[in-house]
């Protein structure tokens, strides 16, 4: 189901997302919107989704609109609306620990992880990671093509 603000991190991990904010939403990164019953269904799309970050629902209209980045990677973008709330998924690295096949399903993929969910700077990784953030190689969208390359990333 979905968490809520007072959720613990084990319940937490168990739901895969962190607690939902109320009134606002995540503009200009969605790339999959739906009608849906209830907002149940738009966690459980959004987990089907390897490049899902996050998810918008609008629980006046029933709408769920799910995004290709975070409030943290894009924060221009996280803007007040009402009739919504936002919900970011958990990263990979909160459940490694876990099995493998848990961590498919449960989690997103980290920013700029895989080619189908390139970041364009650097910079956009670490803002969404945050503290687990790390230097390596990374996909980028550099140009803002639409063509993935793997990039040496500092994130010092």
């Amino acid at each position: 189901g979905v968490c809520h603000d007072q959720c613990r991190t084990e319940e937490k991990i168990q739901c895969k997302t962190e607690g939902n904010i109320r009134g606002m939403a995540l503009k200009r990164s969605v790339f999959k919107r739906w009608s849906v019953a209830a907002p149940h269904f738009c966690d459980v799309k959004c987990g089907q989704e390897i490049t899902c970050q996050s998810y918008n629902y609008d629980k006046k209209y029933q709408i769920c609109e799910l995004n290709s980045r975070t409030k943290e990677a894009r924060p221009k973008n996280f803007l007040l609306a009402p009739t919504w709330f936002y919900i970011r998924r958990l990263n990979g690295r909160e459940l490694m620990m876990r099995k493998e096949k848990l961590r498919t399903y449960f989690t997103a993929a980290p920013l700029g992880s895989i080619p189908e969910l390139p970041a364009l700077p650097c910079h956009e990784i670490k803002a969404s990671e945050g503290n687990d953030s790390f230097s390596g190689n990374f996909w980028l969208n550099p140009t803002g093509t639409g063509k993935a390359v793997l990039i040496d990333c500092d994130m010092i």
